[in-house]
């Protein structure tokens, strides 16, 4: 299951790189982060997506939940 959905606008554009995070792994997104001048941290309620690709690895943001 998808626990981190990371959204980039291009290489040019790092201050707009956003991610949904489900923190408590039930299957729904908790935690929206978004890395601009200011990091900021929102809480969302929105269920994770089924059938995706999922990409293994290490998170390419690293952020403190």
């Amino acid at each position: 299951m998808v626990d981190y959905e990371l959204h980039t606008l291009g290489p040019h554009m790092a201050d707009a790189d956003w991610a949904l995070i489900d923190t408590k792994f039930i299957g729904r997104y908790d935690l929206r982060i978004h890395w601009g001048y200011v990091l900021e941290k929102k809480k969302v309620d929105l269920a994770v997506p089924k059938n995706v690709k999922i990409t293994p690895g290490k998170n390419p943001k690293h952020h403190a939940v």
